[in-house]
């Protein structure tokens, strides 16, 4: 029997939002060196005074602009994926998870994966994002438990020693 039901219109907005989060998480360390740049070289050339060294970083920022356009680009290649599978803009998602497993209905189609291959979640105001094995991500929306809520759910993953990013 499941212990987290979850079930929600899985809307373009929700799409982006979940693409968003696991986006921003895989590439963290990305974001936080072209930040850097944008700061230290700038600063770095005040202090030895070559302001030509201020332009490297200018790459920072191209750099951000650059991971934003890829982040844009793969939410539209995930709304254009649920609309060719599903021929609708919105389908309806339902989560089941137990000790064992994690398994997903949308529209018709069923998966089952073991509830092991969850590696890490992020919490968000909305949403709890689940992230996979094998660069999957899996949303559940706080206003969408049928069985359980968002705090009973992180209880289960702290439970199951997954990691909290």
């Amino acid at each position: 029997m499941a212990k987290i039901v979850n079930k929600y219109a899985y809307t373009p907005k929700i799409a982006r939002e979940a693409m968003a989060v696991w986006w921003r998480t895989k590439n963290r360390i990305r974001y936080i060196i072209l930040i850097l740049m944008i700061v230290g070289f700038p600063a770095a050339a005040l202090i030895i005074r070559q302001p030509v060294i201020a332009l490297i970083g200018l790459l920072g920022i191209f750099g951000i602009i650059s991971l934003e356009m890829q982040r844009a680009a793969a939410a539209r290649k995930e709304l254009d994926n649920i609309r060719k599978a599903y021929h609708i803009d919105s389908p309806m998602m339902r989560v089941e998870i137990d000790e064992a497993s994690i398994r997903t209905r949308v529209s018709n189609t069923r998966n089952e994966v073991p509830v092991d291959s969850i590696e890490k979640y992020v919490v968000r105001k909305d949403m709890i994002v689940l992230f996979l094995q094998g660069k999957l991500s899996l949303a559940l929306r706080n206003d969408g438990y049928e069985k359980g809520n968002a705090e009973d759910m992180i209880r289960f993953l702290d439970g199951l020693g997954v990691n909290k990013k």
